[in-house]
């Protein structure tokens, strides 16, 4: 399992991706997706949006993503009490106790808030 990690604009549209690969050979069943947020605390999205729906399995050399707005991303940030640039981490959990993660990517949890 391996991950194309983020994309993002600089629009009003902004949206932070987070991608899963399976380069093997037998199918991968993902059973969550969320965020690793700095002090190793998970937040775990419910509904994403994105090409497949959780639970899902994931067929050998495929892939798929998900994505969060980044109004929104930044909104969940702070409801956990965080403000400013930040690194978080995307991850996967697969249904036999794996988590697979991104690289750590930067995000702004001020962004879209009044205060910018």
């Amino acid at each position: 399992m391996g991950f194309l990690d983020l994309g993002r604009g600089n629009t009003s549209d902004a949206m932070v991706f987070v991608e899963a690969a399976n380069p093997g050979q037998k199918p991968v069943t993902l059973s969550s997706v969320g965020f690793i947020l700095p002090f190793q605390s998970k937040v775990f999205l419910r509904q994403p949006q994105g090409t497949v729906r959780i639970p899902c399995e994931l067929a050998p050399e495929s892939s798929c993503q998900i994505w969060i707005g980044a109004r929104e991303m930044a909104a969940l940030l702070r409801s956990h009490g965080l403000s400013g640039k930040l690194k978080v981490v995307g991850f996967y959990a697969d249904q036999v106790g794996r988590t697979h993660k991104s690289k750590p990517f930067e995000v702004d949890a001020d962004f879209g808030s009044p205060r910018c």
